[in-house]
C-alpha cells in the first residue's frame, strides 16, 4: 500500500475521532442545559412557596395585630402663643399684629392632641421620634417608651401632644411656599410605633405632620 493511502487513512481516522469528540461535547452541553433548567425552574418553585408562606404569615399576624388607632385632636387654630415652660400654651390676643423685623422673632406654636387607644386584650409597647411631648404638671417633657395596657385597664395615652414652637419669621415662609405652589418647610413631625408584647408579633407604624400658613 503506498504512502498516500496511509496518509488518506490516517486522515479519515483523525476525522472520525474529531467527529465522535464533537458529538460527546454536544451531548454534554445538551445535559448541563437540561440540569440548569431544572435548577431555574426549583428555584422558581421555591421563591414562590416562599412568597405564599410570607403571605400566609402576613394575613396571620394582621388577624392577631392588637387593635391600637391613632388620632389627632384638638389641633388648636389660631395656634398658640409660646410658652417658656412648653406647657400650657395660651392664644394671642384677637387681631394682635407683628411687624418686622421688631417682632419677627415672636413664636407661635402649632399644636394637636393625639390620642393613642388599645382596643385589644394586651398591652402594646409605644415608641416616639420626633416633636412628641407629653404635659407633665404644667411642663412639656419629651414623650418616652411606655407599655400602653388594653381597654380593661383604661388603654389611653393621657396628655400626648405633637408640638413644636415657630418664629413668626419661619411661618411667614410657609406662607410664602403656599403662595408659590411649594411644600410648606417648616413642620411638626413625629413617628409612632407600636408594637405587641409577643417575640413575633406586629409592628404598626403612624408617621404624623402638622403644618400650616397662619402668618
Amino acid at each position: 500500500m503506498s504512502e498516500t493511502m496511509w496518509v488518506a487513512i490516517g486522515s479519515v481516522g483523525t476525522t472520525a475521532g474529531i467527529g465522535v469528540i464533537a458529538w460527546q461535547s454536544y451531548l454534554m452541553r445538551k445535559a448541563v442545559k437540561v440540569s440548569q433548567d431544572a435548577l431555574e425552574v426549583a428555584q422558581h418553585a421555591l421563591v414562590a412557596s416562599e412568597a405564599v408562606a410570607i403571605d400566609a404569615a402576613r394575613t396571620r399576624l394582621d388577624a392577631q395585630a392588637p387593635a391600637v388607632t391613632v388620632r389627632f385632636t384638638e389641633v388648636q387654630w389660631p395656634p398658640y402663643a409660646w410658652s417658656h415652660v412648653g406647657m400650657p400654651v395660651n392664644p394671642w390676643p384677637n387681631g394682635y399684629e407683628w411687624h418686622f423685623p421688631e417682632k419677627e422673632n415672636d413664636r407661635i406654636v402649632l399644636q394637636a392632641r393625639i390620642v393613642i387607644e388599645n382596643r385589644g386584650d394586651r398591652y402594646v409597647n409605644v415608641e416616639y421620634v420626633g416633636d412628641l411631648v407629653k404635659d407633665v404638671e404644667g411642663r412639656a417633657r419629651p414623650a418616652t417608651a411606655h407599655a400602653l395596657w388594653s381597654h380593661q385597664r383604661n388603654g389611653v395615652t393621657p396628655n400626648l401632644f405633637l408640638q413644636k414652637e415657630f418664629t413668626i419669621k419661619e411661618l411667614s415662609e410657609n406662607y410664602e411656599a403656599r403662595r408659590e405652589g411649594r411644600p410648606l418647610p417648616h413642620r411638626v413631625t413625629g413617628t409612632i410605633t407600636v408594637h405587641d408584647s409577643r417575640d413575633n408579633g406586629a409592628t404598626d407604624v403612624w408617621e404624623l405632620d402638622l403644618t400650616g400658613c397662619p402668618v
